[in-house]
């Protein structure tokens, strides 16, 4: 059986990756960016879709990553936070 950190690892970057789903779908009922371009797009929704991307990391960013790290290194050297 794999050690507990590999799980709370697992779930947080399920948590993580749930998250930055919903900021981008609120970004794009807000701004009308696209969620998904094909090939044949033109260069300007294959931008926004970048734009749209990186807006979804910016606002998730902050509020997982001190957590998830806080969590990991505390229990890997068993201290309580």
């Amino acid at each position: 059986m794999p050690p507990a950190w590999v799980y709370n690892g697992f779930i947080s970057s399920l948590l993580a990756r749930g998250f930055n789903m919903v900021a981008e779908n609120v970004l794009n009922e807000m701004t009308n960016w696209p969620l998904a371009v094909s090939a044949y797009s033109s260069i300007k929704k294959k931008c926004l879709l970048l734009l749209l991307k990186w807006s979804g990391y910016l606002v998730c960013t902050p509020f997982y990553i001190p957590r998830d790290c806080a969590e990991l290194w505390s229990q890997r050297l068993a201290i309580t936070v």
